[in-house]
């Protein structure tokens, strides 16, 4: 008499299952950090391509005017908090330096640097630590341009 082995019911343990769960989860965490790191990285690029087009508006509102007028005063605190407000920044996200530096009496070199905050991180190596700009710490958004008059092809020097 021969008698049939039942085949072994196929499937899965609770163990197996247990552990095939663990797995997973443990992947979709890794998943969802780098989504979360993704989003804040989205937020940083976007505070940057504001900080850049304030700093491009500060920087044609310099250039339309005459060399005379070109100085590190030439626009003033009020202006230049309006055009960092209406690029999204408000007094304590934004500042803005000019530098203007004199290269001969019909050439000037400005200097338009922003800075600003990213999800309240100073975006900039802020050396004190202390969220505000200081004297020798620089920007990520750095327009240098050179204004001067244009004669016969060249500018003067």
């Amino acid at each position: 008499m021969n008698k049939k082995r039942k085949k072994k019911d196929s499937g899965m343990t609770l163990v197996e299952v247990l552990v095939a769960a663990a797995i997973m989860a443990f992947c979709l965490s890794g998943l969802l950090l780098a989504y979360v790191n993704l989003l804040s990285l989205t937020d940083a690029t976007r505070a940057f391509t504001l900080a850049n087009n304030a700093g491009q508006e500060l920087m044609e509102r310099i250039k339309s005017n005459t060399l005379e007028n070109v100085t590190n005063s030439t626009l003033s605190n009020a202006t230049i908090n309006q055009i960092l407000t209406n690029s999204e920044f408000n007094e304590t996200t934004a500042w803005a330096r000019i530098e203007v530096n004199e290269v001969s009496s019909t050439l000037k070199k400005v200097a338009v640097s922003v800075f600003f905050k990213a999800h309240g991180r100073a975006m900039w190596p802020d050396t004190d630590h202390d969220g505000v700009p200081d004297a020798g710490e620089y920007s990520p958004v750095e327009l240098v341009n050179y204004v001067g008059y244009y004669t016969t092809g060249n500018f003067t020097q």
